[in-house]
């Protein structure tokens, strides 16, 4: 079974269709490239952008891995060429990271809309995102 990449975002739809993907994060490049299938659940507890308690870790958006770039900072982002609403209850989660590997049986407990399809968003565009998302959203 393939699996699944699992992220905790405070991000919304919009910041990731405006990234063209799941937004920066500290991950091993080569095993994220190796998924095809990406899901998005709420992060309540972030101090940049705080959500909404009643849907902690529950899924939002399901992603279609296109590429998988790096910035400056080895920071990586996973490029999206569709995306689908995604509901569900929310996830066990262990740990502190907010990355996580599972395998495809997790689909089974989310409903996943239709996919549609993600303009691309080029490496130099992502990384002008992220600057941007980070100089208005600090902690």
């Amino acid at each position: 079974m393939s699996e699944i990449l699992v992220l905790m975002t405070c991000k919304s739809v919009s910041d990731t269709i405006q990234g063209g993907g799941s937004g920066w994060w500290v991950l091993n490049q080569a095993r994220a490239s190796r998924v095809d299938t990406v899901v998005l659940i709420h992060n309540a507890h972030d101090k940049r952008q705080p959500g909404q308690p009643s849907r902690h870790r529950q899924p939002f958006l399901v992603g279609r891995v296109s590429d998988v770039i790096k910035d400056h900072d080895r920071r990586v982002s996973v490029q999206f060429s569709e995306i689908a609403d995604a509901s569900g209850a929310s996830i066990k989660w262990e740990g502190q990271s907010p990355v996580s590997y599972f395998t495809a049986g997790i689909l089974d407990d989310i409903t996943v809309g239709e996919m549609r399809s993600l303009p691309s968003v080029s490496a130099e565009e992502a990384q002008e995102v992220r600057r941007i998302w980070e100089r208005d959203n600090k902690a």
